[in-house]
């Protein structure tokens, strides 16, 4: 492991500890003791170690690294400010010297001014140091070579795609369910920001400082370069170069095979296009596309595990759960549920089209990733399936409702046909398995009946509860029910939906094979077979009765006048 990458790790490991043994006097202003004691030492004891492996020529900077150690013992000794104020100016000075002596072979101590110059440069010098440590790791790529580099950078630009998306599909799961943005925020708040980016300025500070010193006093010159360093370093560049040089080799090796593969791959492409994915003007790398998809995945997995206990526990785990009712857990969750699984659809399907898959690893590591989105999105739709049903028994079923679970099963059917056309590298089969399937579901949409079966479950709910304006309002299709279950309702509603079905018989429906239509026949008939019930419960055929005695009367009290005229 090179000197600086060595250097570097030991800086951050040393500027953790320290960070950690001065928690207490920066969070809380407790003086300084026992830990900045332990600090100072590791630290001197570092710089010593460094010096004596790496400049033993310059071992006369222990005379000033050995004080510096002993000086910090004051500060866990007595609590006399002015002592603690000399003991932190000896560590400082002592310090600054010892830099100095390791960096130059000049006497430290000499004239006035040429010690101030000196002191000046051991100060300096950590600073100029820990800046040089950090460029020199970045310059020799030791923190991560080319392959950790490419695949870093795969990482972040898989996470900068997934970003928006996380965002968005963030905000809507969490206005979809209160107990998911509860979570959500209780684990959000275990990360304090302002703490983080407390510990963070301070740990880099403290870890600057350490590599400073330790680079400084290993490495780093400011007149003089040390026999040892230059040495070592004469010594390892022609291995150097030549590794550089057969890197450049291997690279451009495999760059050249890399771009045949390609050629191969897109000749192959052109053969097959059930293979590969569909030419696109852009494309996205399989660990860019696997970074988006995992993320989306970690999302859509914590929401699910969430969700699992309500999909089993049904509404009664739903009113026991504190902060949740039906409008919170099912109204305000279904159609956001909805739209994260719309949203996800064109996701997927650009997915597949942007993202190459040459190779069988890739292509299973593609399919897998794709398979536990779609599990996970069924397992949603599911969700906002059971929500939409524990609400249409709470508040009735409308048209909306209705459609709108079916759209979402209608949905999931989608969704097992993209796995199907990904997993069986047959494209061109989706399309047609979604028409298809749109089809089929138009069909069973018209054997159901919809507002038949819409009518018939908001006709069977309690009469208190019975929407009667709502159902009056649907087509023919839900006009049967109604009239079977129009005794069960209380005498004023039953009188007015009597009235509104004798209104919409009158003229409703015309026998002419031209305007046929079997739903509304069927209404006609209902409604005609009941007509004498109906006429009962609103009335008319007291009514109807009491007007034509009223003529018989009229007419027979005006006979004799007219024959008297007659006459």
């Amino acid at each position: 492991m090179p000197i600086s990458l060595t250097i570097l790790l030991a800086s951050l490991a040393l500027g953790g500890l320290a960070r950690a043994l001065l928690d207490d006097s920066i969070t809380h202003g407790a003086p300084l003791g026992l830990g900045m004691t332990l600090i100072v030492m590791l630290n001197t004891s570092a710089a010593i170690l460094s010096l004596l492996l790496i400049r033993k020529e310059n071992k006369r900077a222990l005379l000033f690294f050995i004080p510096a150690a002993l000086a910090s013992t004051g500060l866990s000794l007595n609590d006399s400010p002015w002592l603690r104020a000399l003991d932190i100016a000896a560590i400082s000075i002592s310090t600054a010297f010892g830099v100095y002596a390791s960096i130059s072979k000049e006497p430290m101590l000499s004239g006035v001014m040429k010690t101030i110059q000196n002191y000046s440069s051991g100060a300096i010098a950590p600073l100029l140091a820990a800046i040089e440590l950090v460029s020199e790791n970045i310059a020799k790529r030791t923190l991560m070579n080319d392959e950790a580099s490419r695949i870093f950078g795969f990482i972040m630009k898989g996470s900068f795609i997934a970003t928006p998306f996380l965002l968005v599909f963030t905000a809507l799961l969490c206005s979809a369910d209160a107990a998911f943005a509860k979570h959500l925020g209780d684990f959000i708040k275990l990360f304090d920001l302002p703490k983080l980016l407390e510990l963070s300025v301070t740990t880099s500070i403290l870890s600057a400082m350490v590599g400073g010193l330790l680079w400084s006093v290993a490495q780093w010159t400011a007149q003089s370069e040390p026999n040892l360093a230059s040495t070592a370093s004469e010594a390892s560049t022609p291995s150097t170069n030549g590794l550089e040089r057969n890197s450049l080799e291997i690279s451009s090796t495999e760059i050249a095979s890399a771009e045949n593969a390609g050629s191969e791959s897109a000749s192959r492409r052109s053969n097959s296009q059930d293979l590969t994915p569909a030419t696109t003007g852009i494309k996205i790398a399989l660990p860019e596309m696997a970074t988006a998809l995992t993320l989306l995945n970690l999302l859509f997995g914590a929401f699910v595990c969430v969700q699992i206990k309500y999909l089993f526990g049904g509404a009664h785990l739903v009113q026991i759960t504190s902060g949740l009712t039906f409008a919170e857990y099912a109204r305000r969750g279904f159609f956001e549920l909805c739209t994260v699984s719309v949203l996800m659809l064109p996701l997927l399907l650009s997915a597949d089209a942007v993202c190459p898959r040459a190779s069988k690893k890739a292509k299973i590591v593609f399919n897998t990733l794709v398979s536990s989105t779609v599990l996970l999105l069924l397992t949603i739709v599911a969700s906002a399936i059971e929500r939409m049903q524990l609400y249409s028994r709470e508040y009735g079923m409308s048209e909306l409702r209705f459609f709108t679970t079916a759209f979402m099963l209608y949905l999931a059917t989608i969704f097992l046909a993209y796995l199907a056309s990904v997993i069986r590298a047959q494209r061109r089969i989706f399309v047609p398995a979604t028409y298809a399937l749109g089809l089929i579901s138009i069909s069973a949409l018209h054997m159901v009946n919809p507002e038949y079966i819409i009518s018939k479950s908001n006709m069977s709910r309690p009469a208190d509860k019975i929407d009667v304006g709502y159902v009056l309002s649907l087509s023919c299709d839900g006009l049967p029910p109604i009239v079977d279950e129009l005794p069960r309702l209380p005498e004023a509603e039953r009188k007015h939906t009597a009235s509104q079905l004798l209104a919409r018989l009158n003229g409703a429906w015309k026998i002419d094979w031209r305007a046929f239509n079997l739903s509304r026949m069927t209404a006609y008939i209902k409604v005609k077979e009941a007509e004498p019930q109906l006429r009962k419960y609103a009335g008319t055929a007291n009514a109807l009765q009491a007007s034509n005695l009223t003529a018989s009367n009229t007419s027979a009290t005006a006979s004799p006048a007219t024959a008297s005229t007659n006459k």
